[in-house]
């Protein structure tokens, strides 16, 4: 050991520095495709929406954390894989995997 204990970081304090650039993307990415959206007059912008969209860039973030410690990736991929789940969203992360199971696809998605 090289440092003494009370030079250890706290659990908390290494899961926050891995978080939250993982939940800024998500962020960022899912307001990004709602402004999409709004752009070609599918929607409006102020609108409930709004919120659900916040609250799922938290469910992709996530889902792509999970993915992340289930894969053992480092941070820059596990961003990249964040950036892709919040792209498609959850459904679309459904639909792609269920889609590929149904159609007998052995190759998958």
């Amino acid at each position: 050991m090289d440092k003494p204990p009370h030079e250890f970081e706290p659990q908390w304090l290494v899961t926050l520095k891995y978080w939250w650039p993982i939940a800024v993307v998500a962020v960022v990415t899912r307001l990004v495709r709602y402004r999409e959206h709004v752009a070609k007059n599918r929607q409006k912008f102020w609108r409930m929406d709004l919120i659900w969209e916040l609250v799922m860039a938290g469910l992709c973030a996530v889902v792509a954390d999970g993915i992340a410690t289930r894969f053992d990736l480092d941070r820059s991929q596990a961003i990249a894989a964040t950036t892709i789940i919040s792209w498609i969203g959850l459904k679309g992360l459904q639909a792609m995997l269920f889609g590929g199971f149904k159609s007998g696809n052995s190759k998958g998605v």
